[in-house]
C-alpha cells in the first residue's frame, strides 16, 4: 500500500511540475515578453512551490527558465535629413520540401508585419501553418532551395554524448551573410522535467539559432533549435530558489513532432539516414548553407 501511495505521489508531482513549468515557458519565451512579464511567470512558479512542499523538497527543483534564442535588431536608415527606425525580429529557418517549405520557430514570428529569408533563398514568405504548443511554424516561399534538408530517418539509434550541430544565423550574422557552425553534444531524450517534446544537447545555440536545425553527425535533421533551459534549487525548508545551478542544456523540438506537425500539411519531405555516416564539420556546414535560411520578420 505505502508503495501504491508512493507512486501516486511521484505521478502528480511530475504532472503538477510540468504543467507549472510549461506555462512558466510560455510566459518567458518570445521576442515580445517583458521583463515583468518574466518576472509574473517566475513569481507564479515560486508561489506553487512554496505552496506544495512535498514538489518542492521532493522533486528539489526552484524554476526552469527557457530563453528563446530569437535576437531582435534595431537599424537606422537614413532619409534625405529624417532618419527611419526598422525593427526586426531576426532567426533561423531550413527547407524541408521541394516545393518551397520552411520550417521555424513560431515565436520567432511574433507580432511579425512582414517576413522575408535570405541566405539559401531570398524572397517574401507566407505563413502556411503555427504550432504554438510545439513552437513551430510553417512557411512557403515561390523561391526553390538549391537542396533540401535531410530529415533522419529515426532517432531510435541516437545516443547520449553522441555530437550534434547547430547551424544557424546569430545575433546580426544574418545581416552580415555568416552562416555560424557550432558543435554541442547530445544529453537527453526529453525536457528538463520529461517533456516529450525535446532534446537536450550541450548549451551551444545563441540569440537568433531559433529555428533551425539540430543535425546529427551525418547532417541530418534531428530537431528544430528552440532555446535554452536553466534548474535551479530549491531550499527545503523555505521553498525559496538558490542560486546553485542543477542543470544547464539547450533543446530542440525532437524530430517526430517536426514529422507530425510537416504531415498535417502534406509536406514532400527528403529522408536522410541514419546517421551512420561520419562527416566532417566542414561538409556539414557547406552542405547545410545550401538549405538553411535566416528568417527577418519585420516588426
Amino acid at each position: 500500500m505505502k508503495n501504491w501511495r508512493s507512486q501516486v505521489a511521484r505521478l502528480f508531482i511530475r504532472r503538477t511540475l510540468r504543467a507549472c513549468v510549461k506555462r512558466h515557458l510560455l510566459m518567458t519565451s518570445g521576442a515580445a515578453c517583458t521583463q515583468n512579464q518574466r518576472d509574473i511567470s517566475t513569481n507564479f512558479l515560486q508561489k506553487l512551490l512554496r505552496r506544495n512542499k512535498c514538489l518542492s523538497s521532493a522533486v528539489n527543483l526552484a524554476q526552469m527558465t527557457l530563453a528563446t534564442a530569437a535576437c531582435c535588431l534595431v537599424f537606422v536608415a537614413a532619409h534625405t535629413q529624417a532618419q527611419t527606425t526598422v525593427r526586426y525580429s531576426s532567426g533561423t529557418g531550413f527547407f524541408v520540401s521541394p516545393d518551397g517549405h520552411i520550417i521555424t520557430n513560431a515565436h520567432v514570428l511574433s507580432d511579425c508585419q512582414s517576413i522575408s529569408i535570405a541566405g539559401a533563398a531570398t524572397s517574401p514568405v507566407e505563413v502556411i501553418g503555427i504550432d504554438r504548443t510545439h513552437d513551430l511554424a510553417l512557411l512557403k516561399t515561390p523561391q526553390k532551395s538549391p537542396r533540401i534538408a535531410p530529415l533522419r530517418f529515426n532517432i531510435a539509434h541516437l545516443r547520449v554524448g553522441e555530437p550534434v550541430a547547430v547551424v544557424g544565423y546569430p545575433g546580426d550574422s544574418g545581416f552580415r551573410g555568416e552562416l555560424v557552425y557550432r558543435g554541442a553534444d547530445l544529453m537527453g531524450f526529453e525536457g528538463p522535467v520529461g517533456e516529450p517534446h525535446f532534446l537536450q544537447f550541450t548549451p551551444s545555440a545563441q540569440k537568433g539559432n531559433s529555428g533551425g536545425p539540430l543535425l546529427d553527425k551525418s547532417g541530418n535533421v534531428i530537431g528544430v533549435v528552440t532555446g535554452k533551459t536553466q534548474l535551479y534549487a530549491v531550499d527545503k525548508t523555505s521553498g525559496q530558489p538558490t542560486s546553485q545551478l542543477i542543470r544547464e542544456a539547450d533543446v530542440a523540438v525532437t524530430l517526430p513532432y517536426l514529422s507530425q506537425f510537416l504531415a498535417q500539411y502534406g509536406v514532400r519531405t527528403s529522408q536522410g539516414g541514419g546517421g551512420l555516416i561520419n562527416v566532417t564539420n566542414r561538409y556539414i556546414a557547406q552542405t547545410a548553407s545550401q538549405f538553411i535560411v535566416h528568417i527577418r520578420c519585420r516588426l
